[in-house]
């Protein structure tokens, strides 16, 4: 069979935003086109919404959605295709995704700049990894159905073949704060390398193993700052690839040109995976920590 071609619907959806020059940025979810507009009025809503390909349009959390369905990855493919090389290169490079960010900063009041900015870092945080943890998801239950006795245990769960297929899917949960961190970085348009170290840091083995047993790091006061398990963890990496943005950043300021290269991503990695380790991670997870026992306490008590 032919492959479709989405070029003359990119064509419209481009033109029905505002035009090219009317664009800042571009992400795409499971089903819907994720502009940031310069300025939204100039996009035609209802031609959109009468468009054949495109099922709604939304405006949420500073973005103008364009809700497309199962084809939105060659729908998304073909208007960055539209948009032209230098606007892939930004997307590639995390200049389109800052522009973005700081768009974000400037619309609305404080508070909803201040909202609109959280949901679009942790959207364009989990927008990319979406598929993977989906597909590992499936691999996973799939896994189970073959070691259910109903079916004849076709695979034996301490086979080598489960294990090494076992381990295809558990990495992208395993890792997710190295994936995480790389997608953040680039919608922040940081250092996406440094980030994905920092969520190395992370789940490095022997990070893993103090944090698994709560190793003491050291103790003030009488008050012990121990290690946590940061494997299958999303928002204190998403912190991490912020301060290591805006501290990357300040060291391009005090930094001479020619310590830049080595002591730039040196001092970003020492300092942000410190703080993320002993301050940022150990809070974010206890707050998470607690939500989720609110929520089984409301459950065990809601009858």
């Amino acid at each position: 069979m032919a492959k479709k071609d989405y070029s003359e619907l990119a064509k419209t959806i481009i033109q029905d935003v505002g035009g090219e020059k009317n664009v800042n940025n571009l992400i795409h979810c499971i089903t819907r086109l994720r502009f940031y507009l310069k300025d939204e009025g100039q996009a035609n809503d209802e031609a959109l919404k009468n468009t054949k390909g495109v099922i709604d349009v939304i405006k949420a959390s500073g973005q103008y959605q364009v809700v497309i369905g199962n084809e939105v990855t060659n729908v998304y493919d073909a208007v960055v295709a539209e948009l032209g090389p230098e606007f892939a290169a930004k997307l590639s490079d995390g200049v389109a995704n800052e522009t973005a960010a700081s768009t974000e900063t400037q619309a609305g009041n404080g508070f909803v700049r201040a909202v609109n900015q959280l949901i679009g870092l942790i959207t364009g945080s989990m927008t990319p990894v979406i598929g993977v943890i989906a597909a590992s998801g499936i691999i996973k239950g799939i896994l189970a159905l073959l070691t259910l006795p109903q079916l004849g245990a076709i695979l034996n769960a301490k086979s080598t073949v489960y294990l090494t297929v076992s381990a295809m899917a558990d990495s992208a949960f395993y890792f997710l704060p190295i994936m995480v961190g790389f997608a953040a970085a680039r919608y922040l348009g940081g250092d996406p390398i440094v980030a994905a170290v920092i969520g190395g840091v992370l789940t490095y083995p022997q990070i893993v193993t103090w944090g698994t047993a709560f190793k003491t790091m050291f103790s003030i006061g009488g008050f012990d700052f121990q290690f946590l398990k940061y494997t299958y963890s999303i928002f204190p990496m998403i912190l991490a690839a912020w301060l290591a943005k805006k501290i990357g950043d300040w060291f391009k300021k005090i930094l001479p040109s020619y310590l830049q290269m080595i002591f730039n991503p040196l001092l970003t990695i020492l300092i942000v995976s410190a703080i993320t380790l002993v301050i940022t991670g150990p809070v974010i997870q206890g707050a998470a920590n607690g939500i989720a026992d609110f929520i089984n306490w409301l459950v065990s008590v809601s009858g």
